[in-house]
């Protein structure tokens, strides 16, 4: 497959700054720099023997391979006319380095960034739970018609609306640098080498083209359930509130039934409720923890995980049983939020796990 029209254009304008390979669409990029210090931070312990390298280096990496269009490749040459008796060898480990802490530090920023959504969501689901229970209490009036009441209403839907605006802007619309500058710098590189003075000897190279697929792979798969799992964290979480605010009721209607049948009714009721309660806390926290890293409660995580399990699917069985259908209907809403949470617990620990060599 050829490429035609303006993308065809596009290569031919960079054809005239870079070598270009049509078989394997493939641009040979140099960088040059007059001395090994200009690519280098030297504000660290042995920056001799331990060198460290620059981001602006890998940033100007970045923007020239963003302007590549989509299906070609590059190959990147890094020509030093000066070494300063640092080696070749040590220099690719630094790069190497240094796109290891960009891939940390990008870690770092999602789950900055997921928590700081889980908290607005929650705040969202706070605020709307507020609403709906004034509404049902009449804490804005009698007459849902008066100036009072579609004020507080209004206001109190809006700042909900709002809250979870922001929630979704954190995760998909502020984006993560450092996850952009990982990605312009893997996904179009197939080599990258260190040359001599003269631009003509490679002192040495690695291919990335395996390391590249390998990674993206994995990082496209551990991200997204690590998004699931935060989104099934925070309805399970949601729903364990749900689950109180029931509980409590359920004890209310049992202390003013009025005969003992359906007191001992009521008190089933509050009790499944309260086991509810305690998985769905359990399970949220359980898997914001594990969101976070918190090595030590995945085991936890994952035996309330199988224990949920059981539980929902006896409930679905005793609704079922017992014609609830009502019961039925919000179990599914339930399982719906459990399937996220479990799907996304099971793959970030799967591809959290892999490591990139």
């Amino acid at each position: 497959m050829k490429f035609t029209g303006p993308v065809k254009d596009h290569i031919n304008i960079l054809k005239e700054y870079y070598d270009y390979d049509e078989e394997t669409r493939t641009f040979e990029i140099p960088f040059t720099f007059d001395k090994a210090t200009d690519i280098l931070d030297l504000n660290v312990v042995n920056p001799k023997a331990k060198p460290r390298f620059k981001n602006e280096v890998l940033e100007e990496i970045k923007d020239t391979l963003q302007t590549l269009p989509t299906g070609t490749k590059a190959n990147i040459r890094l020509v030093i006319h000066n070494y300063e008796g640092y080696k070749a060898d040590c220099l690719l480990e630094s790069l190497n380095n240094a796109i290891a802490i960009n891939q940390h530090t990008s870690r770092l920023e999602h789950k900055k960034s997921g928590l700081t959504a889980a908290f607005l969501t929650l705040v969202a689901a706070a605020v709307l739970f507020l609403l709906i229970f004034g509404r049902e209490h009449g804490w804005f009036g009698p007459n849902p018609e008066t100036i009072n009441y579609e004020f507080m209403t209004w206001t109190l839907d809006n700042v909900a609306c709002v809250f979870i605006w922001e929630a979704v802007s954190v995760i998909f619309l502020y984006g993560n640098e450092y996850r952009s500058l990982n990605a312009g710098l893997f996904i179009k590189i197939n080599d990258i080498a260190f040359y001599s003075k003269d631009g003509k000897k490679i002192l040495t190279h690695e291919d990335l083209r395996y390391r590249v697929s390998k990674m993206a792979f994995a990082r496209k798969w551990e991200t997204f359930g690590r998004n699931l799992l935060l989104v099934g964290s925070v309805a399970m979480t949601i729903y364990g509130i749900l689950s109180g605010y029931n509980m409590f009721k359920a004890i209310s209607d049992a202390i003013n039934a009025g005969d003992d049948y359906e007191r001992l009714a009521y008190t089933i009721g509050a009790i499944v409720l309260l086991v509810s309660l305690i998985l769905y806390l359990s399970l949220g926290i359980g898997g914001i923890m594990t969101f976070l890293d918190k090595r030590r409660l995945r085991v936890y995580t994952g035996v309330l995980t199988a224990i949920f399990s059981l539980w929902i699917i006896w409930l679905f069985i005793s609704s079922i049983i017992s014609n609830q259908l009502g019961d039925l209907s919000s179990l599914i809403v339930s399982f719906l939020g459990f399937s996220a949470f479990a799907a996304g617990y099971v793959i970030t620990l799967v591809f959290g796990r892999k490591r990139i060599k």
